[in-house]
């Protein structure tokens, strides 16, 4: 987790400075484009990995029967 955090800084400072230049300077705008940003990367994955778990070979279609 804390090889996580450079990389979290450098990814929000560049993000305030992309909306700094698009004139949305507030922290809800930052706060809410990246929440965006999270919940389209998790719907990707989700999309992604949904045919996994239907799978019969996946131990993880156990836990609804």
């Amino acid at each position: 987790m804390g090889t996580l955090v450079p990389f979290v800084t450098l990814y929000l400072y560049g993000l305030q400075g992309a909306l700094s230049w698009a004139r949305l300077r507030s922290a809800g705008a930052l706060l809410i484009v990246t929440i965006a940003i999270a919940l389209v990367a998790l719907g990707a994955q989700l999309i992604v990995i949904a045919p996994v778990f239907a799978s019969s070979y996946n131990w993880f279609h156990l836990v609804g029967r």
